[in-house]
This record gives structure tokens, sequence and C-alpha cells, in this order.
């Protein structure tokens, strides 16, 4: 969560919890269902906004074969 002075939520983070909870488990279930394809690589995005980058620049390497 974003914690700035004078932050307006915006209408994804006003709703409920159970919203949420719904969106997670349609992204579980997709990943579930091509979980032997790799068309969706799930991505660990605890951590600092750096460490997530570096979590994506890995897959995308492994992936496309050595971007930069």
């Amino acid at each position: 969560k974003r914690k700035r002075e004078n932050f307006k939520p915006d209408r994804l983070e006003q709703e409920m919890d159970s919203f949420h909870q719904k969106v997670f488990q349609g992204y579980q279930s997709i990943l579930q269902q091509y979980r032997n394809d790799s068309t969706f690589i799930r991505i660990d995005a605890s951590g600092s906004i750096e460490e997530v980058y570096e979590r994506v620049m890995k897959i995308l390497n492994l992936q496309l074969g050595g971007i930069e």
C-alpha cells in the first residue's frame, strides 16, 4: 500500500477485501490451468521495487535469451 500525505485511494484501492480475494483466486485459477505451459509465470511481488524488478528481469532474460 502507498503511504503518502494527501493520498486519495483510487477505485481499485477502495474495493472491499472480498473483491481483491476474488481477483487473486481468478489469477490462481489461470496459473493452475496453465501450470505446464510457459504462457504465464508467477512473479513474487513481495519486497522492494528493486527486488521485484530484478525478479522480473531474471525471468525475462531466461525466457527471451539474454536481453539487456
